[in-house]
């Protein structure tokens, strides 16, 4: 992957640990967005997790490893954890104990929150909203408008949309 001067956030020394391996926390070395320099940020294995460009950030405690990559206007609260393959972009919001993983993309203005999950190669996007305990799993596909809450699993190749 090319590199690029990262003018955006560094790595800090604050660090946790996870097996096989370290994620650190960031912290913004310029204002953007609603993130000024100085805020510390989430937790991330490597500077490739977030993006350098657009107001992308992770806050609190989220934690971003492998070689998941947020990027554009996404944005990962709480105890949140994106890993695996899984791409989160667009204008996504992310919060509580959400976990996304594999090779899951989340993308358009999708808001998850809850104890979701989203994983395999799973597809979230468009003005959708996953809460609670859903799981969203396989090639499903959830889209446009649409809801999901409760324990309601959604997996195969099945597509939710309105």
């Amino acid at each position: 992957m090319e590199h690029t001067m990262n003018d955006k956030f560094k790595l800090t020394e604050e660090t946790i640990e996870l097996p096989r391996r370290t994620l650190y926390r960031i912290e913004a070395i310029k204002d953007f967005g609603c993130v000024h320099k100085g805020d510390k940020g989430g937790f991330v294995e490597k500077e490739d997790n977030l993006s350098i460009i657009g107001d992308s950030w992770i806050f609190g405690n989220a934690c971003v490893f492998d070689n998941a990559r947020i990027f554009e206007n996404a944005r990962i609260y709480g105890e949140a954890k994106i890993f695996g393959d899984a791409l989160i972009y667009d204008n996504v919001n992310i919060f509580d104990n959400a976990r996304i993983y594999d090779s899951a993309t989340i993308s358009g203005n999708a808001l998850i929150f809850g104890n979701v999950n989203i994983y395999d190669n799973a597809r979230v996007y468009g003005k959708t909203r996953i809460s609670g305990n859903a799981m969203v799993c396989g090639y499903a596909k959830v889209f446009r408008n649409a809801i999901v809450s409760g324990n309601e699993w959604i997996f195969g190749n099945t597509e939710i949309c309105d």
